[in-house]
């Protein structure tokens, strides 16, 4: 399944396209998440730096991906590249000796990122065993469950290295000291830039890691997996991938990629983007696409109850069997339809077949 999904990821569309950014693009407006934080906060000295949230953009600009790579039977590797990322902080800086709260914003941005992230995750067997299916239906759920069950989870390894950087834009100072430290970020960047590109990799190794693993301790020590419940006696198929209850919205949310990155027409109307992914999965299968090859038997079944009839034992046996092109699905194709009259019903409609590539 990983092999698939490392091949899929790292593949592009028709339009040259990384599959993984067009998958960004779908739960990400443009390339932008949002996260916020309650008790993140670095100490330097006299200040105390508080971040209440940050937002990254550029999330769908990767340029190649290798994730999830065994190093050890706790440690996963991976390494990414992304053509730019922006970084907007707000901030609350906190001076100790005053007690005095400055609020802030710091944007930036880097082109022609790397990024190798080496990611220790301990999980108790058993806890993680015994989560309920239910209980990681919901998105919302599915971290709280997972860190419920970690003995550790922490980056290892976080180096970041780029081509470029921008100089910082300061949000929230007043206009004198904004003008003032703008005129100093202004000389130190023409001076200085080498040595913060240099630096990046030794900043991101430290001081973000060590942000990042406090967050994630905070994460393990604050969650529990919650327990579903129900008054239903038999799954609302119509409800469940509906994602509008408490069967969670995890379904929704395949069936809408599904949709959007497999169901969905080119410009010319056809199913590209499903075929060409059939075609590729039957190539390996077959070694040729669209066509699906089974030399051996598929049905060998012995019966001994012809005796009345002067048969003593009756073989049956298929196999030898092919079935070409099955990457000729046309449109519209209708999966997992929930029936209007029946609850426990989905219906289904697919189309095999040209005028010149029959299904056969």
């Amino acid at each position: 399944v990983l092999d698939r999904a490392r091949e899929f990821l790292s593949g592009t569309n028709d339009e040259g396209e990384l599959n993984l950014n067009a998958l960004v693009d779908s739960f990400a407006e443009e390339g932008f998440l949002q996260f916020q934080f309650n008790d993140l906060a670095v100490q330097m000295g006299d200040l105390s730096f508080g971040v209440i949230g940050i937002e990254i953009g550029g999330l769908n600009s990767f340029t190649h991906i290798d994730v999830l790579n065994a190093l050890s039977p706790q440690t996963l590797a991976n390494n990414i590249g992304l053509e730019e990322v922006a970084i907007k902080m707000d901030l609350h800086v906190t001076t100790a000796s005053t007690g005095h709260i400055q609020k802030m914003q710091i944007g930036y941005s880097m082109r022609q990122v790397q990024a190798v992230v080496n990611l220790h995750a301990a999980f108790y067997a058993e806890r993680l065993l015994d989560i309920k299916l239910g209980s990681i239906l919901s998105t919302d759920n599915m971290l709280p469950c997972l860190m419920a069950a970690a003995h550790h989870v922490g980056l290892e390894t976080l180096l970041f290295t780029v081509g470029n950087f921008s100089v910082p834009e300061l949000v929230g100072l007043s206009a004198e000291m904004d003008a003032s430290l703008r005129e100093s970020l202004d000389r130190l960047y023409a001076e200085y830039l080498d040595d913060v590109i240099e630096a990046i990799p030794l900043l991101t190794d430290t001081t973000l890691k060590q942000m990042i693993n406090t967050f994630l301790e905070t994460l393990m020590a604050d969650n529990e997996c919650p327990v579903p419940s129900t008054n239903d006696e038999f799954i609302d198929l119509a409800e469940l991938l509906g994602g509008l209850t408490e069967y969670g919205d995890i379904f929704q949310i395949a069936l809408d990629l599904l949709d959007s990155q497999l169901l969905s027409t080119d410009e010319i109307g056809e199913l590209s983007t499903l075929n060409n992914f059939i075609g590729s999965m039957t190539s390996r299968q077959s070694g040729q696409d669209g066509m699906l090859s089974f030399a051996g038997p598929l049905l060998d079944l012995v019966m001994k109850r012809f005796h009345r009839v002067g048969v003593d034992v009756l073989e049956v046996a298929i196999g030898g069997i092919k079935v070409e092109n099955v990457d000729t699905l046309q449109p519209p194709v209708f999966l997992l339809e929930p029936s209007a009259s029946d609850p426990s019903r989905l219906e289904n409609r697919i189309e095999f077949g040209t005028s010149t590539s029959p299904f056969r």
